[in-house]
């Protein structure tokens, strides 16, 4: 059974391309906003916070 998104790419006829998100560094900073709101400190609402995304690039780009 396929249960990552890791697994549904690479299990297909022709392994799909995916973007990887950095979902523990998405973790960290909304724990970090979380404490801060919990001590009562001042957080930005429209705060924007940027990560690269990771491009894993299997053979659903390759040519033909």
């Amino acid at each position: 059974m396929v249960t990552t998104i890791r697994g549904v790419c690479e299990s297909l006829p022709v392994k799909l391309t995916s973007v990887k998100f950095q979902t523990y560094d998405i973790g960290v900073g909304a724990a970090g906003l979380l404490l801060d709101m919990m001590n009562g400190e001042t957080v930005l609402s429209n705060k924007i916070i940027v990560l690269q995304p990771e491009l894993v690039v299997r053979q659903s780009s390759y040519p033909s």
